[in-house]
């Protein structure tokens, strides 16, 4: 995860290891959905950032629908 503004280039930033963008900004998203398209940045490295971004939630119980499930 990058610090609050730190990021500034969408390939560098996904290449070099960052998962999540704080705090959100333009750089994912749309830009590396464009990056992954042009292969800038491979398709394997964004399955690499997604699993570990839902590995983390699925393991904290967040994917749960309800205070009960």
């Amino acid at each position: 995860m990058t610090d609050w503004n730190a990021a500034h280039d969408t390939v560098n930033t996904a290449l070099a290891g960052s998962d999540v963008m704080m705090p959100g900004g333009d750089f994912f998203g749309p830009q590396l959905l464009k990056a992954v398209k042009k292969k800038q940045v491979p398709q394997s490295r964004l399955n690499d950032m997604a699993t570990r971004v839902l590995a983390s939630w699925i393991k904290l119980d967040q994917n749960q629908t309800g205070p009960n499930q």
